[in-house]
C-alpha cells in the first residue's frame, strides 16, 4: 500500500491535472447532452405530475374521510406541487428552444448527416 506522504502526493497531482486540463466538449456532444437534460427535465415533469394525481386522489378520498387536518394542509400542499409542475413545465419548454438554437446556430443538422459536405 501507499504510505501517507505518497498517496496525498498522488492525490495532489491526479488534483492538479484534472484541475488544470481544460473540459471541452465538442458541439455534438454538447447536443447529446442537452438532450439528456431535456428527457430528465420530461420525467421530473412527469414524476411531479403523477404526485399532483396522487394529491387530488387524497383531497378526494378525504371528502368522504372528513379529516380537518388533511383539509387544512392538502390544499398548500397541492398549490405547491402544481406551482412546481409550471416551472419544470416552462423551464422545459424554454431549454427546448435553447437546444434548438443551439441545434440551428452550429449547423448540427449537416454534422450529423455524412453526405453533407462542409
Amino acid at each position: 500500500m501507499y504510505s501517507g506522504k505518497i498517496f496525498k502526493l498522488h492525490l495532489c497531482i491526479a488534483y492538479t491535472f484534472i484541475i488544470s486540463k481544460p473540459i471541452t466538449m465538442d458541439k455534438l456532444e454538447k447536443l447529446a447532452l442537452m438532450d439528456k437534460i431535456l428527457r430528465e427535465l420530461d420525467d421530473l415533469k412527469n414524476s411531479q405530475t403523477s404526485v399532483l394525481k396522487k394529491l387530488s386522489q387524497i383531497e378526494v378520498d378525504n371528502i368522504n374521510l372528513g379529516a380537518a387536518l388533511l383539509e387544512k394542509k392538502l390544499p398548500d400542499l397541492h398549490e405547491e406541487v402544481d406551482s412546481s409542475v409550471s416551472i419544470v413545465t416552462t423551464l422545459f419548454d424554454e431549454f427546448q428552444e435553447y437546444r434548438d438554437k443551439f441545434y440551428t446556430d452550429n449547423k448540427l443538422g449537416d454534422a450529423q448527416d455524412p453526405t453533407v459536405k462542409v
